[in-house]
């Protein structure tokens, strides 16, 4: 169950039942609760904290950049 903006709760999974196929079975690895694998599970922590310390660095840039506009 989720709340919505409203407050009306929603049961997400009765929501989108009509979309899927009725043979496809909602496991917890189809819900995305389990990883697939856990060496994926780290490669993609390591992938999301290297876009991190890149957008990091590019506002860090961008922030120097405008101080040396402001000189």
């Amino acid at each position: 169950m989720q709340t919505g903006s409203c407050g009306k709760r929603y049961n997400l999974e009765a929501v989108a039942a009509p979309l899927r196929h009725p043979r496809q079975a909602l496991t917890p690895k189809a819900k995305g609760w389990l990883p697939s694998n856990p060496q994926e599970e780290e490669e993609e922590e390591e992938e999301e904290e290297e876009e991190e310390e890149e957008e990091e660095e590019e506002e860090e840039e961008e922030e120097e950049e405008e101080e040396e506009e402001s000189l």
